[in-house]
């Protein structure tokens, strides 16, 4: 955001991202500077080039007051990949994909997959998150030089920067900067820290529902939580006359996140409150247990048909996304293999889809009375 930003001068304390292949500010007074740069999270890692950079924004005549570089390295051996060796990958990728992309662009069932297909494969290739094809603007697959030049930087910083505890201040040093140099150890990571007291609020939060706290005790317990306690209280309150006492903690307990506690919140209430029971039958009527079937198209032919249906009723618009999420709520579907007969009377197996239950949040209540359409 550079509303804030007034004739080259910072409003307030800001973190900024800078690159060699965006436009960075030129910041006309005098700050403190602090970079930082973990080795463990790649979108993090700063080199010694990226840094004089970021020291470069502060324009003349004005300096830095100070520049407080907290950075991590690693121990680890750091293979290492040639220029010719990522090339060459490339072209040998690009081979591959027009050969399939060929393939599937002469039946016309799968020529409409040939493109999607080419790009998921793209996404998966590559090395550390880097990938070295791209498709230009007339569609063909081309070597991506820029990546390739990323990757060769990035492996460098990891190999040398990195490697050394003291390479940016020897580095820096050359450069005509004062420089003081410590080394910690830091006892336990922030991560540690926020995954343990969620643990512990977790832990406390489903020990204090144990007690059966009446209407008033735990409103007031809901005053001082945030997050995954208040899910957790609010999935309490509105299950545990639904599913008993019992049931309500034995689901709790295994709902540790937030979202697990969500997929569960919102399954309960698509169960239980009936303005969604037009919505049940409709999805129970169409997704018969025993029903199966053959590939993933005729499946989402079927939620795409349900869709429509439930949409053509309900006031707002049903799409087939939420359409997915509301069947895995009430439909078990499961992949398996079937025996068919082909023309030779010979036994073969096939992989297929099959609804294998109406319940798949093991519920009391589930299946309507009536299946009105």
């Amino acid at each position: 955001n550079t509303k804030g930003i007034q004739q080259k001068q910072l409003p307030c304390r800001v973190n900024f991202i800078t690159s060699a292949y965006f436009t960075g500010f030129d910041i006309c007074e005098p700050y403190h500077l602090i970079i930082a740069s973990d080795i463990k999270k790649q979108h993090t890692i700063v080199s010694e080039l990226q840094a004089t950079q970021i020291i470069g924004r502060c324009r003349k005549p004005h300096k830095l007051i100070s520049i407080n570089f907290v950075y991590s390295f690693t121990t680890k051996k750091i293979p290492i990949r040639k220029l010719a060796e990522l090339i060459s990958s490339a072209e040998q990728e690009i081979e591959g994909l027009n050969c399939i992309y060929n393939k599937f662009t002469k039946h016309p069932l799968l020529k409409e997959k040939a493109i999607t297909l080419r790009e998921m494969l793209i996404s998966q290739t590559g090395f550390s998150g880097f990938n070295f094809v791209k498709n230009n603007f007339g569609g063909k697959n081309q070597i991506s030089y820029l990546n390739i030049d990323a990757f060769l930087e990035n492996q460098r910083t990891k190999s040398t920067v990195f490697k050394n505890k003291s390479y940016l201040k020897k580095y820096f040093e050359k450069e005509n900067y004062t420089v003081n140099y410590s080394s910690r150890t830091p006892t336990i990571s922030i991560e540690l820290k926020d995954e343990e007291k969620i643990k512990n609020e977790f832990t406390d939060t489903i020990e204090f529902l144990k007690t059966k706290p009446d209407k008033l005790t735990l409103r007031n317990f809901m005053l001082k939580k945030t997050g995954l306690p208040i899910q957790l209280c609010k999935f309490y309150i509105d299950a545990v006359n639904q599913l008993g006492f019992k049931d309500t903690i034995i689901r709790l307990e295994a709902s540790n996140t937030k979202k697990k506690i969500q997929e569960l919140h919102n399954a309960l209430i698509a169960f239980y409150v009936d303005k969604t029971d037009f919505i049940k039958r409709n999805i129970l009527h169409d997704f018969p247990v025993g029903k199966t079937f053959t590939n993933s198209d005729e499946y989402e032919k079927q939620v795409e048909l349900t869709s429509l249906r439930i949409g053509s009723i309900e006031a707002e618009k049903f799409s087939i996304t939420k359409a997915k999420k509301l069947i895995k709520l009430f439909v078990e579907i499961k992949k398996t293999t079937s025996r068919n007969k082909d023309t030779t009377e010979s036994i073969t197996h096939i992989s297929i889809l099959k609804v294998v239950s109406h319940n798949p949040m093991k519920f009391k209540k589930c299946k309507p009375k009536n299946i009105l359409i």
